[in-house]
């Protein structure tokens, strides 16, 4: 009985050893200082190290590029009615600068309804991305995002009347569920002590 316990002993002994050699390799692997969990204890915004602060970085450029995109016409708006034919006194044809435009109940009724859709798309899309990102990653996610929305941000500029404009702004509005992306990635790999600051910051520049 003593031989077959020292036996067994040792099979335990042998099975564990790869496990712990494993969890050595698993903290060396990681620059910064990690919890139980693997998630940085420390954000050090000089740091490219992956994965956490690699991570960090793609997260908040890819939620800039998107939170650009998503605003992006705006500025344009005075363009974009005359040549859509909005203005009650004609289009290029006529006005030489779109301070002449005339926009009136009609051109701002289409107008205000894209801004609308724009946050109802937004809005919309954000509910699905909340349970998508649970199941394919925040950076598959992500990339998606920012892949799949760019075609509703190119095509705006083929937009000819006021339905298309509306429509395109809908779909625009998609990108940004970007946000939900941003906070959990960023919640995934800091630890509880840091994530608040992590969160901000990753929110605040991809604001700017």
């Amino acid at each position: 009985g003593t031989a077959k316990r020292q036996t067994v002993n040792t099979n335990a002994r042998h099975q564990l050893a790869p496990l712990s050699k494993m969890a050595t390799i698993i903290e060396l692997k990681f620059k910064l200082p990690v919890d139980k969990e693997n998630k940085a204890t420390v954000l050090r915004l000089y740091d490219f190290s992956r994965p956490h602060m690699r991570a960090f970085h793609f997260n908040w450029l890819a939620f800039f590029f998107s939170f650009f995109a998503w605003f992006a016409i705006n500025p344009l708006v005075p363009y974009v009615r005359v040549s859509i034919g909005l203005c009650s006194n004609g289009g290029w044809d006529v006005l030489t600068d779109p301070r002449q435009c005339i926009c009136s109940n009609a051109c701002k009724r289409t107008l205000q309804n894209g801004n609308i859709l724009n946050v109802v798309g937004a809005v919309a899309m954000r509910l699905v991305m909340g349970t998508w990102v649970e199941n394919a990653g925040p950076r598959f996610s992500m990339a998606f995002i920012v892949i799949a929305f760019a075609l509703p941000v190119a095509g705006i500029g083929l937009v000819t009347n006021a339905a298309g404009y509306i429509a395109a702004r809908f779909f625009i509005g998609g990108i940004g569920s970007s946000f939900v992306v941003c906070q959990f990635w960023s919640s995934v790999m800091f630890s509880p002590n840091v994530v608040g600051a992590a969160n901000a910051t990753v929110g605040g520049w991809g604001n700017l």
